[in-house]
């Protein structure tokens, strides 16, 4: 059994743009939810998305590095 967590879909949302922020694919969330057509999603609608377990002194989580290291140099201020 794969673990998820629930996102409600919001105005505006693409399937592949949840599936970009959450470290996922579109492929993987349509199986997941049984979405024939990705370009069909409702705002209000609940999609399960997949979530890993974090291992200690594994190199799985290389989307968190991004992230963290795009908001250290947010606040630093290093970008033009």
């Amino acid at each position: 059994m794969r673990a998820t967590k629930n996102y409600t879909i919001k105005k505006g949302d693409t399937l592949s743009g949840i599936a970009q922020k959450y470290g996922t694919t579109v492929s993987t969330l349509q199986s997941l939810n049984h979405i024939q057509n990705p370009n069909l999603i409702y705002a209000g609608s609940i999609l399960k998305i997949p979530t890993t377990t974090p291992s200690s002194g594994t190199k799985t989580s290389s989307s968190t590095s991004k992230k963290t290291t795009s908001t250290a140099s947010k606040s630093q201020s290093s970008t033009k």
